[in-house]
């Protein structure tokens, strides 16, 4: 398979954002400082993709060694899988105090008491 791309990852998330309907999810391709984003009513996150990236590399498994196989069988291309590992990391402000955290607490708050 093709490893995991940067935009692949980045457009995920702006997708999910612009369907988001009670707006938790923000997604923006600038780069913020934390006055950016201070008091931004209800986003839990604030996706900075500009800040996303992705870095891939490859396991070789030789199968020769974890399956059972003829004894002294030499290595060769057919007994050999190649796994793409990617990391990723994704950058997600968000405002503890006067936005997200306050915000999602009384909705909840508000969905708990309403089905009392």
């Amino acid at each position: 398979g093709q490893p995991i791309r940067r935009d692949v990852i980045n457009s995920i998330y702006k997708n999910a954002a612009e369907n988001d309907p009670r707006g938790y999810l923000h997604y923006t391709e600038e780069q913020n400082v934390s006055s950016d984003i201070i008091g931004l009513p209800c986003a839990a996150a604030i996706i900075e993709a500009h800040e996303t990236h992705t870095r891939t590399a490859e396991v070789a498994i030789d199968l020769t060694k974890v399956c059972s196989a003829e004894p002294g069988a030499a290595p060769s291309p057919a007994n050999m899988v190649r796994i793409a590992i990617t990391q990723a990391v994704i950058y997600g402000w968000y405002d503890n105090e006067l936005g997200s955290y306050v915000n999602m607490l009384g909705d909840r708050t508000v969905s708990i008491a309403e089905s009392m």
